[in-house]
């Protein structure tokens, strides 16, 4: 699959996520959805660490990447928990598409 197709799949799954999200979130508090959903993602990076052969430990070895991999753990985990916040406090309408807009 080229990289196009698995960037309109990443945008169509995200979009869906997003309304089954808000759904959840009637009852359930952001901090819970936050923490199952994320552990759902971490299983299923690690199965794929696997499945394709990868080694973890390898890739982590005090290089510039290893650097710009420790930003993105930051940036990802500020962004994921501000849309989780906003989404349990606003209406996905606005929320979404200002989320998008990056």
């Amino acid at each position: 699959m080229s990289y196009t197709s698995w960037a309109i799949l990443a945008m169509v799954v995200y979009g869906v996520n997003a309304v089954v999200l808000k759904l959840a979130l009637r009852q359930i508090p952001a901090e819970v959805a936050l923490a199952v959903t994320n552990t759902a993602l971490v299983m299923a990076g690690f199965a794929l660490v696997v499945f394709r052969g990868q080694s973890i430990i390898a890739h982590l070895n005090g290089s510039l990447s290893t650097v710009y991999l420790g930003l993105a753990c930051v940036t990802l985990t500020v962004g994921v928990v501000a849309f989780y916040t906003a989404l349990s406090r606003g209406p996905a309408s606005v929320v979404v598409p200002i989320f998008a807009m990056n």
